[in-house]
């Protein structure tokens, strides 16, 4: 599964801010933080695409 396929334009364009500034991160503390952030974006996206393609199967 693609996951921007389940992406919001927000949450492709947050993550595409994200990456970049991991580019500018000075400390590890903000590698980190931008990671975690990142993941957060992507699992709620996988959340969500896995809910839709339960619904599409089951509906």
């Amino acid at each position: 599964m693609n996951v921007r396929e389940w992406m919001t334009k927000e949450e492709c364009a947050l993550l595409d801010k994200l990456k970049m500034e991991i580019l500018n991160a000075v400390t590890v503390k903000d590698l980190l933080f931008y990671k975690d952030e990142m993941d957060r974006i992507i699992d709620g996206a996988k959340k969500r695409g896995r809910l839709l393609e339960k619904i599409s199967v089951n509906g």
